[in-house]
């Protein structure tokens, strides 16, 4: 079992590393701690980088709380505007073969897109969020998609049936019919084998 970091100090390493390990170097993201509320400062260039960063960061034993002012940005360039990243995350989709043509909408709002629509597959669902979340521009994600009930279900019933054997034993009594001698017993002799009077 993992021992939990006693101190702020400690824990403010443990989380430094953690970042570290992804590529996100303490110039990038500012790492404060105190009474094991985290919290991050910085910017990254795209959602996926952030999410990573929040992810890393609640992973480390005795984090209670995160506090996230990370902002996404790319230096040396301006924003972008909500219509130009909904034309870039339209194109993304529309290249992205794991996610059916049409299938999604998007809204977005200050950079933040909302996918919406329903999927066939959670593979198309985690293909979206994928394509999406790495767009120059887009703050973050948030992914609405339904995946469709028939499909869910087909796909467990497919996975529940299992074929089905059924044995059939066909038993055959074959009877003869005698005259003064029984088949079991003998000519003249009762069940137990005993001489019949």
């Amino acid at each position: 079992m993992k021992h939990a970091l006693s101190n702020d100090d400690a824990l403010q390493q443990a989380v430094v590393a953690a970042l570290r390990a992804i590529g996100l170097a303490p110039s990038v993201i500012d790492v404060a701690v105190r009474g094991a509320i985290v919290t991050l400062r910085g910017h990254v260039e795209n959602a996926a980088q952030k999410h990573a960063a929040q992810s890393e960061a609640l992973q480390v034993d005795g984090v209670l709380a995160l506090v996230v002012a990370v902002e996404i940005r790319n230096a040396g360039s301006r924003r972008m505007r909500d219509d130009q990243i909904a034309a870039e995350v339209l194109t993304r989709l529309a290249w992205d073969g794991g996610v059916p043509p049409g299938a999604i909408q998007v809204q977005i709002e200050q950079g933040w897109v909302t996918l919406l629509g329903e999927l066939e597959r959670g593979e198309q669902k985690a293909a979206a969020l994928e394509s999406v979340s790495r767009l120059f521009g887009v703050a973050g994600v948030t992914d609405l998609t339904t995946i469709r009930v028939e499909a869910a279900e087909r796909a467990a019933t497919t996975a529940a049936t299992v074929p089905t054997v059924t044995t059939v034993t066909t038993v055959t009594t074959a009877t003869t019919a005698t005259t003064g001698t029984d088949m079991a017993t003998g000519p003249n002799r009762d069940a137990a084998g005993e001489q019949a009077p």
